[in-house]
C-alpha cells in the first residue's frame, strides 16, 4: 500500500510563493456559471436525470453532497473551467425506506449512464459526503471508466447512534423544507460559520438559502443511505488514485472513517487543509482548486 501525506498551508503568500488569489463574489460567479453553462439531460432506470457542464477540458463529475444543490460547487468548478469538463450531475431520486447499498450501486449506474451519454470515456470524480461514498463505488464498479476521485467528508461506512437513526426515520416522512426545522440554523452555525471567509458575509446567506430549500425528508433519506451502506470490503480493489482531502472541523467520527479510507485505498494520497471546514469547495475554493489541480494534472503531466 502507498499511502502519502502532505498538509497543505495558506500562509501569505503560500508555499509557492505566489500572491493571494483574489476573492470570489459568490453573485458574480454564480450569476457567469448559470449564464455559461450547458445543461443536459440522459436517459437511466426509466426516466430522466439531469446536470451541467461547465468549461472545456478532462472530464470531472461532481456528485453530491448531502443537502443542497449544484451551485454549491459554482466556485470551485469556475475555477477548474479551463483545465476541466466541469460536470455538474443530479443525483437519483431517492424513496423512503430505499435499500442503501442499492441505492448507493444505482447512482454508480447513474453516474455511468451519463458518462455514456455524454461521450465521455475516461472521467474523473469529485465527490463530497454522500457524492464521495458513490464515488468510491462508482470506482469499485467500472475501473476502465473512473480513473480517479477527489474525495472531501467521505466514509465508506458511516456510524449512525441510536438517536441518530431514530432521527433520521421520523425525519423521513416529515414535509417541509430544512429552513422549517426547528433549530436547524443554529446547528449549522456551529458546524459551519466559523469557517466561512470575512470578507464575503454573504456567502454565509447563500449556504444557508441553498441547504433551506433541501426537503427534510429527502436530507433525511440520503443521510441515513450513508448509516446503511458498508463499502470496506471493497477499498482494497479500489486501485484508482484517490486524493482524500482532510480539513479542520470534520469531528472525531469523520476523522476515524478519514483514517479508515486512508489506509483501506491501495493508492490514496492524503491532503489536510487547515482553516477550512466541512465545506471548503465553498469556503475556499482557490485551495480546493489548486489541489485538484496538482493532483489530476501536475501529477500526471510528471509521470508522463
Amino acid at each position: 500500500m502507498s499511502t502519502t501525506s502532505r498538509v497543505t498551508e495558506n500562509p501569505k503568500p503560500d508555499a509557492a510563493g505566489e500572491p493571494c488569489p483574489t476573492p470570489l463574489v459568490w453573485r458574480q460567479v454564480l450569476t457567469a456559471v448559470h449564464e455559461q453553462r450547458e445543461e443536459f439531460t440522459f436517459a437511466w432506470g426509466g426516466r430522466e436525470l439531469h446536470g451541467a457542464t461547465l468549461g472545456s477540458g478532462r472530464p470531472l463529475y461532481f456528485l453530491g453532497p448531502i443537502a443542497g444543490g449544484w451551485e454549491l460547487f459554482a466556485l470551485t468548478a469556475c475555477l477548474l473551467r479551463e483545465e476541466f469538463r466541469c460536470r455538474l450531475i443530479e443525483l437519483p431520486e431517492l424513496r423512503y425506506a430505499a435499500d442503501a447499498a442499492t441505492y448507493v450501486t444505482a447512482s454508480g449506474d447513474a453516474v455511468t449512464a451519463a458518462a455514456d451519454s455524454l461521450g465521455d470515456q475516461t472521467v474523473a470524480l469529485f465527490g463530497a459526503s454522500l457524492g464521495g461514498t458513490i464515488a468510491l463505488q462508482t470506482l469499485a464498479m467500472y475501473p476502465e471508466r473512473f480513473e480517479a476521485a477527489v474525495l472531501i467528508g467521505t466514509a465508506a461506512r458511516r456510524r449512525l447512534t441510536l438517536m441518530e437513526r431514530a432521527m433520521l426515520i421520523w425525519g423521513g416522512l416529515l414535509p417541509g423544507r430544512l429552513r422549517q426545522l426547528p433549530g436547524w440554523k443554529r446547528v449549522l452555525e456551529q458546524n459551519h460559520r466559523h469557517w466561512f471567509p470575512p470578507f464575503d458575509q454573504s456567502r454565509w446567506q447563500f449556504l444557508l438559502q441553498n441547504l433551506g430549500e433541501t426537503p427534510i425528508a429527502l436530507a433525511a433519506r440520503r443521510q441515513s443511505v450513508l448509516g446503511g451502506v458498508n463499502l470496506r470490503e471493497q477499498l482494497p480493489g479500489i486501485t484508482q488514485p484517490v486524493l482524500i482531502v482532510r480539513t479542520e472541523g470534520e469531528g472525531r467520527i469523520l476523522t476515524e472513517h478519514q483514517k479508515e479510507l486512508q489506509q483501506g485505498l491501495p493508492s490514496a494520497e492524503v491532503e489536510e487543509m487547515r482553516n477550512a471546514g466541512q465545506l471548503p469547495y465553498l469556503t475556499h475554493p482557490h485551495r480546493v482548486a489548486k489541489l485538484v489541480r496538482r493532483f489530476l494534472v501536475e501529477k500526471r503531466d510528471s509521470s508522463d
